[in-house]
């Protein structure tokens, strides 16, 4: 199968590097509008890289060879884009859309298809720690649900869902999710500096906390409140901690997950 990916930035990157040592995936290509981008992924990474200047031309040369399309590019970008895609598609390949907030009818009727997956994945499908949640258009053949549960799970993990407004919950929560784990490390880590920590052991720290916990629970099994309590002794310090912020905390990330909610279905009717 030749894979053609539209938009080398970190997920169209991600995706590209897992699938590297697939046996099902023969060719990669990307398209990439950046010239020093182009010049990046060329360098690093074992793909065909059009040597055309301009979106359209890349499109010409390397959408009629494609079995797979993988659209990795801002949704703001996508309306233009299918205008000058959809005239090249020759055969019927496979779309795959990471495109927050643009539906899967958008798509279709957009590039006049019905052979169309959407899915959103997360940054940490860099170094195969993903998680993805997708969906189709229609029923899939057995071997093309394989496929694409080869492709995502050659990131991380993959769920896929029945029910579309699954996408723009999950984007809310998985796509922006490390967003917001990033910027409480970052908190942490300044609070650390504070209190004497000296800037490199602050950061080892918590980041090795973070990667622990996860794994932790993982490994367990347990619900998050359970291991919370496992953690938290009476009358001890993380129940000091914990006791002060979780009222603030539980309203904050409400507040968050909800904007990211609200943005993700803007998106789609904004595009």
């Amino acid at each position: 199968m030749n894979l053609l990916i539209i938009g080398g930035g970190t997920i169209g990157e991600a995706f590209a590097r897992g699938l590297s040592n697939s046996e099902q995936i023969k060719n990669i290509s990307i398209i990439e509008p950046n010239i020093n981008r182009k010049k990046y992924l060329k360098k690093s990474l074992n793909v065909l890289i059009s040597n055309e200047v301009r979106v359209e031309d890349q499109l010409k040369e390397l959408v009629p060879k494609s079995d797979i399309i993988l659209l990795s590019i801002k949704p703001q970008t996508f309306k233009q884009l299918s205008t000058d895609l959809q005239k090249h598609i020759k055969i019927s390949p496979i779309i795959i859309s990471v495109m927050a907030g643009i539906n899967l009818e958008k798509i279709c009727s957009s590039l006049k298809t019905d052979n169309v997956v959407r899915v959103m994945p997360n940054t940490p499908a860099k170094i195969g720690y993903g998680a993805s949640i997708w969906i189709s258009k229609k029923s899939l053949k057995i071997e093309s649900e394989n496929l694409i549960n080869h492709i995502l799970n050659s990131l991380g993990i993959s769920i896929k869902t029945i029910n579309e407004e699954d996408i723009d919950r999950a984007t809310a929560i998985s796509g922006s999710g490390p967003g917001y784990v990033f910027l409480i490390m970052e908190i942490i880590q300044k609070k650390s500096e504070l209190i004497g920590l000296d800037r490199n052991t602050a950061k080892l720290l918590v980041e090795q906390t973070f990667l622990g916990a996860a794994n932790l629970s993982k490994s367990s099994g347990k619900e998050f409140s359970q291991l919370r309590s496992e953690v938290t002794s009476a009358g001890g310090t993380t129940e000091a901690a914990i006791n002060a912020m979780i009222n603030d905390m539980d309203q904050i990330l409400e507040k968050g997950i909800s904007a990211a909610l609200l943005k993700a279905k803007e998106l789609n009717n904004d595009n």
